[in-house]
């Protein structure tokens, strides 16, 4: 009697923590991006609660939208090419096979962009990296990681890793050049590279205490510094994005991420992530970049936001 009684508790404790709740996950996904909206836009997570759209914006399977009189908005489906078109005064649940109308018009057309459907795998792929998990450490004095590959040019040259310590500097060693970093109280050390030729180099950082060398990483990183025809492509793509959509600069974070300017890219995420902290579908894109990066501290404080805020 007393075991069963013992059972029924730790079961009562689990049911009112929560332990078995099915909220969201981060296997969730998006199924459709709001964009292009006029007026006063508002969307739901369950009905309840309505709150604005101020700019583009991932929804989930059964979230609603509606329009005002005089607003409009557009759909944009991430397992197709389809654009639906809210009118106004229309409101609707979002559906990944389409939505449905509760009220109101909505008009659909095949959109041109291939950028939804590239967003929605690229998301898929990167929320694995929303896992907390503390970074591990070494048995013997420290454990310090920087990327293992990652581009650079003139326009985007810095390297970053973490500071264990305002007591250490650092000899950053790319190929045959050498260069002292000083230390610094910042969590990150940021720094700038220059006078590189463009190639393929291997790179590691040295972390110095009073002067002598207190830490060398077993394995070196891989290091990419781009030509001019290379710069210039890239240029070309960034004046493309611009063009298309100025507001959402986690788009060219993507584009960073997927060309390997992984600092640019992180800059760029960050960048939107504080002045649009209520995207938390967004994160899990920083938080792939921080993972690469090696800056496991703020990865891990990312990655807990996003669990957190999962759904909202």
């Amino acid at each position: 009697m007393k075991n069963i009684i013992i059972a029924l508790g730790v079961a009562m404790f689990f049911l009112s923590t929560g332990f078995f709740s099915q909220g969201p996950t981060a296997a969730q996904e998006p199924v459709v991006k709001l964009i292009q909206a006029k007026g006063n836009v508002w969307y739901s997570t369950g009905g309840e609660e309505w709150k604005p759209v101020r700019r583009n914006k991932f929804l989930y399977e059964e979230w609603k939208v509606k329009t005002d009189p005089g607003a409009t908005c557009k759909l944009s489906h991430q397992n197709s090419n389809r654009l639906e078109a809210l009118e106004p005064d229309t409101e609707v649940i979002v559906r990944a096979i389409g939505t449905q109308v509760v009220r109101g018009n909505v008009t659909s057309k095949k959109s041109s962009s291939t950028l939804p459907g590239h967003l929605k795998r690229k998301l898929a792929k990167v929320q694995k990296y929303t896992t907390v998990q503390r970074a591990a450490t070494s048995g013997d004095r420290m454990a310090h990681s920087t990327a293992r590959w990652m581009v650079l040019n003139e326009a985007y040259p810095f390297l970053v890793w973490e500071n264990p310590g305002d007591e250490y500097a650092y000899r950053l060693v790319v190929g045959e050049n050498s260069f002292e970093v000083p230390g610094s109280k910042e969590p990150v050390i940021r720094y700038s590279l220059a006078g590189l030729e463009p190639g393929e180099y291997t790179y590691l950082v040295q972390i110095l205490y009073e002067d002598e060398v207190y830490y060398t990483p077993e394995q070196m990183g891989t290091l990419v510094w781009m030509d001019r025809e290379q710069t210039q492509q890239l240029r070309q793509k960034i004046n493309t994005l611009e063009g298309e959509d100025k507001t959402n600069t986690y788009v060219l974070g993507s584009l960073f991420d997927d060309e390997g300017l992984k600092v640019a890219a992180m800059d760029e995420y960050r960048s939107y992530m504080n002045k649009h902290p209520g995207d938390n579908e967004i994160r899990p894109f920083l938080v792939k970049v921080l993972h690469e990066l090696g800056l496991a501290a703020i990865r891990e404080k990312e990655a807990l936001l996003y669990r957190q805020n999962a759904g909202n």
